[in-house]
């Protein structure tokens, strides 16, 4: 599925079928809480949406507590509201999720096992599965103040959780079996420390993103390309194939957005070129844009990418078994087609 974000506020669930790609909507919602929706995540089968003024809305799944909304029932079918105020942006991992206030501090729901420890009392067991089923506050004002490290985003792979800080660092914990915390070795974290070590450390991050194939990517506000974590399918250097546990300055430059994808890396040059890191693609231009500005990128099995009002489709067509070879196609990237494009805001 596809949710779907317009100018009016307005979310849309859409099914995809195979190229040339269209779509039909399934589901449609207003505004929420007479409120236009700003931005939209997705995790497995529930989503989280934050609107206008700050307020956030979830609904589906719920067998972990990740819609936050304090209770135990199973599925959500239409958007609730969270009880949180102020939310600056949210973000979701497979099971749980995270909202980032705009004073700084950071909360999560849903599955205990995959963030930061909170108090015990605020965990719930259900048929036999711990769950947070409200907003637990895993990173304090006091903290944050006493640090002068306000969280301003946040960002949940399968194994890593990334928070990006006002000072341009990073913060983060995770399972981290494959550097994607670029620590310098590949020992889990279970509580939050700073990441990137001296490298990260003398740089100002703007943007991160970390996959749910155990790699991550750093953007830094001169344009500059950090990546750490697993690399068996280049998706940080096609030269070799081992994992980087410390961050390793891509040699990209111009750098305006970045997308950590499954197994795939897409990086924006300058704001019109769209480039691929993956196997024998090592920084090789992805055709179909025409030159179009790419306004962002989100994805999963068919990585949907978002130039210019334009919702397109790009996905890897594997044409050898062999994890060694490594020999894909890209297909171009092409319309979206049942999309009012230039309604587009937000998409996941």
């Amino acid at each position: 599925d596809l949710l779907v974000v317009t100018t009016s506020g307005r979310v849309e669930r859409r099914q995809l079928g195979p190229p040339p790609f269209f779509s039909r909507i399934t589901d449609r919602w207003g505004s929420l809480g007479g409120l236009p929706v700003v931005s939209i995540s997705a995790g497995d089968e529930f989503a989280v949406a934050l609107t206008v003024g700050g307020f956030v809305y979830s609904w589906g799944a719920n067998e972990r507590g990740q819609l936050g909304l304090g209770h135990g029932e199973d599925v959500v079918e239409t958007p609730t509201r969270i009880e949180m105020l102020d939310v600056a942006s949210v973000a979701t991992g497979f099971d749980y999720a995270w909202c980032v206030r705009a004073d700084g501090t950071a909360h999560c729901f849903g599955n205990p096992d995959d963030f930061p420890s909170v108090p015990e009392s605020q965990v719930t067991v259900r048929e036999g599965m711990r769950c947070v089923q409200s907003p637990a506050c895993v990173w304090t004002k006091a903290r944050a103040d006493a640090l002068d490290a306000r969280v301003v985003a946040a960002c949940a792979g399968d194994n890593a959780n990334i928070l990006l800080t006002s000072t341009g660092n990073l913060i983060g914990c995770g399972l981290n079996s494959m550097g994607e915390l670029g620590v310098g070795d590949d020992e889990p974290r279970r509580e939050l420390v700073h990441l990137g070590g001296a490298q990260l450390q003398r740089e100002y991050v703007v943007k991160v993103s970390t996959s749910l194939t155990m790699h991550t990517l750093a953007m830094t506000a001169d344009g500059k390309l950090f990546g750490f974590g697993r690399n068996t399918s280049g998706e940080l250097d096609c030269t070799a194939n081992q994992a980087y546990e410390s961050p390793k300055l891509i040699p990209i430059s111009g750098v305006t957005d970045i997308f950590a994808g499954r197994d795939v890396s897409y990086v924006v040059r300058n704001g019109t070129e769209l480039l691929c890191l993956h196997g024998e693609h090592g920084g090789s231009r992805l055709p179909g844009l025409d030159g179009r500005s790419v306004g962002g990128m989100c994805g999963g099995k068919q990585r949907p990418f978002y130039p210019d009002g334009l919702l397109y489709l790009a996905s890897p067509t594997q044409q050898s078994d062999s994890r060694t070879e490594r020999l894909y196609e890209w297909t171009p990237g092409e319309p979206v087609d049942g999309i009012d494009h230039q309604a587009v805001t937000d998409y996941e």
